[in-house]
């Protein structure tokens, strides 16, 4: 069986060129965008650092290798700042969410690559609503939709075969970009 890395990256004349471009937008903004603003939240006592990463941070999505990487950079960032804010300090100043939704029909490409979702494509009204509640309760972590995090959780308790087994004979991923 040949290792398709364009099936595997995405098309592009260069892997190498999209993976750096999902690592720098998906993974390296958030950190840049943190060092920017942290410190001046510091001196203040008081800020909130918001990342968006998605629900392929939580749950390794198979499509998707380099983009679901990068989204579990984001969730192990923010718990490594949230971690550290606590330790100098700063947990009841400087409060972090880091955000998991699943997919969002923003564009329709990701509509079209999605030929049998599971579930319902989340709405941009209903994401934002669900975002702007759980920052003001200073949720640690939305999954949206919220049941999500719980099946994740859930699953991992699991050895990896029967996590497999669910992935195959419950999720059946390998439907979500098959055009049978």
């Amino acid at each position: 069986m040949a290792f398709d890395v364009q099936k595997l990256l995405g098309p592009s004349t260069s892997c190498t060129d999209i993976a750096n471009r999902v690592i720098d937008i998906n993974v390296k903004s958030h950190i840049w965008t943190t060092k920017v603003f942290l410190e001046k939240m510091m001196d203040r006592k008081r800020g909130h650092i918001v990342a968006i990463s998605s629900m392929s941070g939580m749950y390794a999505f198979p499509w998707a290798v380099v983009y679901s990487t990068s989204k579990y950079a984001v969730n192990g960032f923010m718990a490594a700042v949230t971690e550290q804010l606590r330790l100098q300090g700063f947990s009841d100043k400087i409060q972090t969410t880091c955000v998991c939704p699943y997919y969002i029909a923003t564009r329709k490409d990701i509509v079209e690559f999605l030929k049998k979702p599971r579930f319902k494509l989340l709405t941009t009204e209903h994401t934002a609503r669900v975002i702007a509640k759980g920052i003001l309760r200073n949720e640690v972590t939305i999954a949206i939709p919220p049941f999500f995090d719980l099946g994740v959780k859930i699953m991992q308790l699991f050895p990896v075969k029967v996590q497999q087994l669910v992935r195959d004979y419950i999720i059946r991923e390998y439907e979500l970009n098959s055009t049978q």
